[in-house]
């Protein structure tokens, strides 16, 4: 179910799944909604076939918060279903067929046909704005991905020969600066001991490090930006896979 809540006031409307984006529309098999002002918009993956995912049947939706109706409708996944520390107006327009199996970057097997471009939109009339065709499309699905701030990606040309950082606000390309960092986020899966009959896998929130452009760890922040951590004082403080670190600002 698909639902719109006031806070006070409670439950104002709901919908199924289906009912906004067709048959075999299910967020078990992704799914990403933002805000942008009083505009709701929304991506839900389809059920693949077999092992089959169709990266092309992708939908991206605008509801009315107010009532749940659909105003518009665009092909594309929002945001990437990926990092959801980036707030820029994006999306991937995919196509071709991966597998449903995968679990990370490395087993994602895509037909020779999938590609990806990046897509800036307008919340209010679904209007394409820029397009980029980038490499990648592995990491930007699962996130695996650098970043600057909640604006800036850094992204693959197309057949991956260098490295651009993105402005997803404009759609403009710049080489990174010399010795830029940046957020390095990558998927977090872990399992539980599930009830019988229930899925062990689960997705936790993003975990980030300090990286270059091409996504290799280093030790410390030039320059940090808030994205994944907060200020203390005169220090910027991270929770890293092995405990909280920190850096003078």
């Amino acid at each position: 179910m698909i639902a719109g809540i006031r806070t006070p006031g409670g439950l104002t409307w709901s919908k199924r799944v289906t009912s906004v984006f067709g048959k075999d529309y299910d967020p078990d098999y992704g799914w990403g909604f933002d805000r942008f002002g009083l505009v709701e918009v929304g991506s839900v993956g389809k059920k693949p076939v077999g092992n089959v995912i169709d990266l092309g049947a992708q939908k991206v939706v605008r509801l009315s918060a107010a009532t749940g109706r659909t105003i518009w409708t665009i092909p594309g996944a929002l945001e990437c279903y990926g990092e959801t520390q980036l707030r820029g107006r994006f999306l991937c327009l995919m196509t071709g067929t991966a597998s449903a199996t995968a679990t990370s970057p490395n087993s994602f097997k895509t037909s020779k046909d999938a590609a990806v471009t990046l897509e800036g939109f307008e919340p209010a009339n679904g209007k394409v704005t820029w397009r980029l065709p980038v490499g990648g499309l592995a990491d930007l699905v699962f996130g695996n991905v650098a970043i600057r701030d909640a604006n800036h990606l850094v992204v693959s040309s197309k057949g991956e020969k260098r490295k651009l950082v993105l402005d997803l606000r404009s759609g403009a390309t710049a080489s990174a600066g010399a010795g830029e960092t940046f957020w390095c986020a990558r998927l977090n899966l872990f399992k539980i001991r599930p009830p019988t009959g229930v899925r062990a896998d689960r997705l936790g929130s993003s975990l980030f490090t300090p990286c270059d452009q091409n996504n290799h760890p280093i030790d410390s922040f030039a320059r940090p930006t808030s994205v994944a951590g907060a200020t203390v004082g005169n220090l910027f403080i991270w929770a890293a896979p092995d405990g909280l670190k920190a850096t003078k600002r």
